[in-house]
């Protein structure tokens, strides 16, 4: 009675005895807010989303368990499948919510930006909104990247029954 408890952190001020672990959520948005209030009473919060990767920074997500890959994993596999063929010119086209929605970024967007990440912000990229583009929009997109993601050469793969004569040598690089 009459006392003030000051608190560090004012979510503090709040029990939650509770709960022994958050389950969820999966959207990213969602995710970051639950995490920070229960890292307050170090409740651990365990996922299958949560694959920004800004939720790796252990030191600001403590309590957070992701029990999927995040899409930094999917950038460094790509560099990696990329890295077997000798692939060297990358596009990048992907849906994206409009700029400015209430719905943030997509998915796409996320993995997307993983792999030109990984790549070394190299790849050619754009993105569309799936929800509003148009046959002739998404044909305008497609053209864009495929215009700037073609090599010099061309690479016949040892084993492809389609590559034929005289500058298809089978497992052999061909000048455009």
């Amino acid at each position: 009675e009459g006392k003030i408890i000051h608190c560090h952190k004012s979510i503090s001020c709040f029990s939650f005895p509770v709960a022994d672990a958050f389950f969820g959520p999966i959207c990213d948005y969602v995710i970051a807010p639950v995490v920070r209030y229960s890292s307050v009473w170090n409740i651990p919060v365990l996922t299958g989303g949560g694959q920004a990767e800004n939720f790796a920074f252990k030191e600001n997500f403590p309590v957070l368990t992701r029990m999927q890959g995040s899409f930094g994993l999917v950038g460094e596999t790509m560099k990696g499948i990329l890295h077997v063929f000798g692939w060297k010119v990358v596009g990048l086209l992907f849906h994206n919510n409009e700029v400015g929605s209430s719905q943030g970024n997509s998915p796409c967007y996320f993995t997307g930006a993983a792999v030109y990440k990984a790549l070394n912000s190299t790849p050619v990229h754009h993105n569309f909104n799936e929800n509003t583009a148009s046959a002739e929009e998404l044909r305008e997109h497609l053209v864009y990247v495929t215009s700037r993601a073609r090599s010099e050469y061309t690479y016949n793969h040892p084993t492809c029954p389609s590559a034929s004569g005289p500058r298809a040598a089978r497992g052999q690089r061909s000048w455009r």
